[in-house]
């Protein structure tokens, strides 16, 4: 008895073709880069000046110096408002107590503030902090340039170009 798959036909082979070449009528622009990811840029430069700037000793409960994860660079005025997000005279560095697991520690931090700064100047990133705010990417870069630079540039720039 003959088995019954040698009795069908063969399949036929087809030659496979080349992928045919893309065809682009001009060059692929640039991606450009997002708001989202130089905002992420310029923040960590600026946590590395603040934490640079203060010496990694916290603000509100002065234990120091801190490393690794236990240093952070904590806002007086939630880092929500846009405004003063970047600003250097709202950030400083906090312990991970003091910053998370306290929620800012914010009344000891706004006295340590109004004790260091002086009412007028507390008083003044209240104000600032009220400013409706939207970062360009434009405004963005210029901020990354003048962190790269130093942070006596980064400051300078920030006071001239933002602060009231």
């Amino acid at each position: 008895m003959e088995d019954h798959l040698t009795l069908l036909p063969k399949p036929i082979k087809r030659e496979k073709r080349a992928p045919k070449p893309l065809k682009r009528s001009r060059p692929r622009k640039q991606r450009k880069t997002t708001v989202a990811k130089l905002r992420r840029m310029l923040w960590e430069r600026f946590r590395n000046y603040v934490k640079d700037r203060d010496g990694r000793i916290c603000f509100t409960c002065d234990s120091g110096p801190l490393e690794g994860s236990n240093c952070h660079a904590g806002h007086l005025v939630n880092s929500t408002k846009a405004s003063v997000r970047y600003a250097p005279f709202n950030v400083y560095v906090q312990c991970y107590r003091c910053n998370v697991s306290m929620r800012g520690n914010i009344a000891e931090y706004a006295y340590r503030y109004i004790q260091r700064f002086g009412k007028e100047q507390f008083d003044r990133l209240m104000l600032q902090s009220r400013e409706h705010k939207t970062w360009t990417a434009h405004e963005l870069e210029a901020l990354i340039a003048a962190a790269t630079k130093s942070a006596a540039d980064y400051e300078m720039f920030y006071a001239e170009k933002y602060w009231l």
